[in-house]
Formats: C-alpha cells, sequence, structure tokens
C-alpha cells in the first residue's frame, strides 16, 4: 500500500479489520471541520480510501508515522456501516448502505467527482494483499441483499464470518452537473432476524433464522476460547424502531458447533447496569489461563444520556457487569478493534457530538485503551500482552492471569450453556518447557493434554469410587459384627477353639471347650431334678402338695436359654436428589 498525505479532520460509520497486526479502516464519511449553519452545507465527502494503521512495531498514534492510504476505484461503492473482515490472504468488504455524501475527485479533493453510484445490492469486495488490487464478488442469492445496521463479526477460529439482524436499504444517489446528491427512487426497508455467515475457506454463505427478535445496531462479539467452535455474545442495540432498546440485563450466546441460541441473565455490581445505548462498539479478550473472558462494552448513544463515554466489563463465565472507567470524551459511530496480543482496544474515529457540529479530533483519527490498566493514551507497545485489570479481578475473584472465583452466573445458566464453559489452562511441555493451550474437549486435532472436563470426570468417578468401596466395607463390617454375635450366643454348640502344635489351647482366645457326653448326660439330670423341684414347690403353693392322690406323669418342660430376637440388617436408606441441569 503507498503512502500518501494523512489529513485526517473526522470521520464516521467506517467499518474496520485487524489482519496481521495492521488495522484497516474502509467507507464511512469524513469532514473537513468547517462550520456551516446546516449539515449539507459543511464540507463532508464519502471515504473512497483504505486506510492503514501500523501496528506491528512500537508508535505513537499521534503522529503521522504508522499510517497510510490507497484510493479504492470508483466502481467499489462507498459505504456506510458495511462490514470488513480479515481472511486468511485478503479483506472481505461486504453489507452496508451507500454513504449519502459526495464522492471526492481523486484529482481535486476540494470538489465533487460527477458520478452516479449504485448501491452494492448484494456484491461483495474483495482486496489481495498478493497483488493490491480489488475484484468483485457476485451476489449469493440466498442471502439478503448487502445488510447494513447489523451486528457483525469474524471469527479467527472458526474461520467464519457472521452477520445478524440489520435491514436491507435500498437506495441509489447520483451528482451531475455539480448538483447536491439526488435519491433515485424509494428508499425501501426489509427487517431481518437471520444470522448469516460466510465461511472463508468454502467461499461460501448460509443464511438461517436466528432465535432472536430483529436486532439493530448491537455488537457481536466472538469468543474463540468457549466452546469447540467459539461463541458469539449480542449485546446492546435497537429492535425494530429506536424506540425499542436492548437492555443490558440479559445477552444471547451463539454456540458455533452445535448453531445453538442461549438467552443469558446477566448481573451487575452494585446492581448497576450499562445504560441502553446503540453505535457502541465491543470487543472481547480471553485471560491467560483462558478461565475468564472479558467483554469490553465502549460508547455509543443513548436516546436521554446522548452521546456515552462510558466503558463497560461483561466478564464471563460470571456474566457480571463492572464498570472500569470512561474515555477522554464521548464517541459514537466509531470502529473498535483488538490489538496488540489482546493488550489494547484501538478505537478509530466516531463523532462526539452531532455531525453538523462534529470538530477536528485533536489525533489523527485513533485512540488506545489499555485494557489492562484502564489508560488511554497514544502510544503502542508491541510488548506484552492482556492481564486481568484489577477492577474486574477484586469483584470475581482470581488475579491477572485468571483464576476467577466466580464461574457461575447469579441467575444460574441457561440451560446446557454451562457445558461449553470449561477452563482450559496452561500446559507445560517438559521437552521444551514451552506451553500450550489444552482444549477442553478433544478434537481431531488436540495435543495429548489432559482438559478440564477430563479432570473433572476423573475426579467424579475417583469419589464414586470411593464412596462405593466405603459402602461394600460398612456392609461387611456391619455383616462380620451380627456373625461374631451370632456365633458368641450359640459358642457352646458352634464354637471351636484351635489347637497349639503342643495340643493344648490358645489361653489368649479365652474358649469354651465343649462338654464331653458323660458332663452333658449330668447337666441335663441337674436341669431336671431342679425343674421337678420347682414344679413341686408351685403345687404345695397351690394346695396340690400332699393332698394330691396322684402326681402329673407328663415329663417336666426342660429350661433352655432364649436366644435374643435376630432382626434383618438395616441397609442406608438413598437420601440422593436427582441433580437437574441448570
Amino acid at each position: 500500500m503507498s503512502k500518501s498525505t494523512w489529513d485526517w479532520c473526522w470521520g464516521a460509520k467506517q467499518t474496520s479489520a485487524i489482519h496481521d497486526d495492521k488495522l484497516y479502516i474502509v467507507g464511512g464519511h469524513m469532514g473537513t471541520g468547517e462550520k456551516k449553519k446546516y449539515l449539507f452545507e459543511k464540507k463532508q465527502y464519502s471515504n473512497t480510501n483504505l486506510l492503514a494503521v501500523d501496528l506491528t512495531k512500537d508508535a505513537s498514534l499521534n503522529s503521522t508515522t504508522p499510517y497510510s492510504k490507497s484510493a479504492i476505484p470508483v466502481s467499489i461503492p462507498a459505504l456506510w456501516d458495511g462490514v470488513l473482515w480479515p481472511t486468511k490472504d485478503s479483506l472481505f468488504l461486504t453489507g452496508g448502505m451507500l454513504s449519502y455524501f459526495n464522492i471526492p475527485d481523486p484529482k481535486n479533493t476540494t470538489r465533487a467527482l460527477d458520478a452516479e453510484r449504485e448501491p452494492p445490492a448484494g456484491r461483495s469486495f474483495e482486496y489481495s494483499f498478493d497483488t493490491n488490487k480489488w475484484t468483485t464478488v457476485k451476489p449469493d442469492p440466498a442471502v439478503p441483499k448487502s445488510i447494513s445496521r447489523s451486528a457483525n463479526t469474524f471469527s479467527q477460529k472458526a474461520n467464519k464470518g457472521f452477520i445478524l439482524g440489520g435491514s436491507v436499504l435500498e437506495s441509489v444517489y447520483t451528482r451531475t452537473n455539480g448538483k447536491e446528491d439526488m435519491r433515485l427512487g424509494d428508499e425501501k426497508s426489509t427487517y431481518l432476524s437471520n444470522l448469516v455467515t460466510y465461511d472463508a475457506e468454502k467461499k461460501s454463505w448460509t443464511n438461517e433464522a436466528a432465535s432472536i427478535d430483529h436486532t439493530e445496531f448491537a455488537t457481536l462479539t466472538a469468543i474463540d476460547e468457549v466452546g469447540e467452535q467459539g461463541v458469539l455474545v449480542v449485546a446492546g442495540g435497537t429492535g425494530i424502531d429506536a424506540k425499542t432498546w436492548r437492555d443490558f440485563k440479559t445477552v444471547q450466546v451463539y454456540d458455533v458447533a452445535s448453531k445453538t441460541w442461549y438467552n443469558q441473565e446477566t448481573s451487575a455490581e452494585g446492581g448497576f447496569f450499562p445504560p441502553t445505548r446503540m453505535f457502541h462498539c465491543a470487543v472481547g479478550v480471553s485471560s491467560e489461563d483462558k478461565s475468564v473472558h472479558n467483554i469490553y462494552i465502549y460508547g455509543g448513544y443513548n436516546a436521554e444520556l446522548g452521546q456515552l463515554d462510558d466503558v463497560w466489563v461483561l466478564s464471563l463465565p460470571a456474566f457480571h457487569w463492572v464498570k472500569v472507567g470512561t474515555s477522554p470524551d464521548p464517541r459514537e459511530r466509531m470502529t473498535c478493534q483488538l490489538a496488540g496480543n489482546g493488550k489494547y482496544l484501538v478505537r478509530f474515529g466516531g463523532t462526539s457530538k452531532d455531525d453538523n457540529m462534529a470538530e477536528c479530533d485533536n489525533d489523527k483519527g485513533a485512540q488506545l485503551l489499555d485494557l489492562s490498566t484502564l489508560k488511554w493514551g497514544y502510544d503502542f507497545k508491541e510488548e506484552g500482552g492482556y492481564e486481568v485489570p484489577e477492577k474486574v479481578y477484586s469483584i470475581i475473584g482470581g488475579d491477572k492471569t485468571g483464576n476467577g472465583n466466580f464461574t457461575v452466573p447469579k441467575a444460574g445458566f441457561s440451560k446446557g450453556l454451562d457445558e461449553l464453559f470449561v477452563t482450559q489452562k496452561q500446559v507445560v511441555d517438559p521437552s521444551n518447557n514451552s506451553t500450550s493451550d489444552a482444549p477442553a474437549k478433544e478434537t481431531d486435532d488436540t495435543s495429548s493434554g489432559i482438559g478440564g472436563g477430563a479432570i473433572a470426570g476423573i475426579v467424579v468417578g475417583v469419589v464414586a469410587f470411593i464412596a462405593l468401596i466405603g459402602l461394600i466395607f460398612f456392609l461387611v463390617r456391619r455383616r462380620k459384627t451380627k456373625s461374631a454375635r451370632y456365633d458368641a450366643e450359640n459358642s457352646h454348640i458352634t464354637e471351636l477353639a484351635t489347637p497349639k502344635t503342643d495340643g493344648k489351647f490358645e489361653k489368649d482366645y479365652d474358649v469354651k471347650v465343649p462338654p464331653t457326653p458323660a458332663e452333658n448326660n449330668a447337666l441335663i439330670e441337674e436341669k431336671r431334678t431342679a425343674a421337678e423341684l420347682e414344679a413341686q414347690r408351685q403345687a404345695e403353693m397351690q394346695g396340690d402338695g400332699p393332698y394330691r392322690a396322684e402326681m402329673d406323669t407328663a415329663p417336666p418342660a426342660v429350661e433352655m436359654n432364649a436366644r435374643p430376637m435376630s432382626y434383618a440388617a438395616e441397609l442406608p436408606t438413598d437420601n440422593r436428589r436427582s441433580l437437574d441441569r441448570i
């Protein structure tokens, strides 16, 4: 890309992408800063350049050094609210609506170019880094034509781009004979509730219904470290009109692998949620240990508060909102990207006042928010990476590397969503002391490291095994105790002592030796005599003694030792409750 004079004043409605640590910006419109009484009297032009900011090395974004731009062919429409995705070796531009403002004449940027401008009408455009040229991609009849006002993002893990909701606005503008732009035909709006997906590997589109009402100007953030192919999180925006605001008490989560939607309730520190908004931006970044995932929401516009300057973090898996700061000035309709190994949010463009009052920025268009220190500035440092800010981990627990303790939303997980949030840890390779990410779920190209899900399964299995062994030990011990008691009660019949080699019995056992036959007969006779005497005594007490002519000849009953009543062993009752999935 050839460098040219960087004469930036201000701009809005651009779209951007990061590719190989360079920020690329297309579309939108720019102002000259000249103040006029009415919006359309001042100098504003559609942006017809591909702008670039070099973030491959240390730089100050308040100087012209890292900036460059190159002209985009007039045949490619200048767009508002388009979508720019970084594929493997190109930039892919799609969606958006035709920018109303004039196109500057490439030969004389102080005047407008006389040319009819047509909307993209479903066409996409691709910029090749190999050839530095733009090509047009024909529309796909399966997807809506050129969606604008959408929530959109690109997942590096899935290598797919996503467009949610938005509208299709059909407009054609022209400028001839030095007159102002004129609209040709009526503007028609088609409201969408679909999720449109572009597969960058297959270069193909799919269009599916989304389990979410129509939304415009929301943010769609990809968190690649959650789930098999990452998840998308929808936040903010409006409904079918600007009067229907989508609050932040609930967000929608889309699992890319299973194509499943979840409606998840959130909580907020102190009960204070972010104000409703549109025209805001968002970036997502994961902690070093992959256990915490923070989505940063910045700026935008609120119907009552106007332009916003606040910065919020939605921390996952807690789904908890924390306000972490403000910016030097409010912004709306800017573009934001994650840069510097997840260390920075780089903001480009946007307006802090209404377009017809906007003044030139004090910078060259870009500004940095250090996501770890939460400080704004212009100095980009290539070294280092993301650390969870103290304002966040002081609430969710853990430290700057992750290890959060707030792992379950206060309202609980939407059914099935908890299965996606399996912690990934850094596994150290002892052969070279390097680290690699151990995936939570094993896939075809995973390493041999054991993920969090496997460890959890092993722990549950071990606990269950120990419980089973304990139950068996309890039953065996109880059975032995019962058997010993039974044997003690019947020792005169069954208990035998084990003799030593010298023929004597082991003294320590204190066993009973069974009686000889003669001794046994004498014992029976003794009991019988005692019984007869007792019977006679009872008879005498009843008056039947010496006055009774005849004695009972029936043999007397022999009193036996009564055996205690034996009860069936009481088994432990299973009081476990069935655990329903949250």
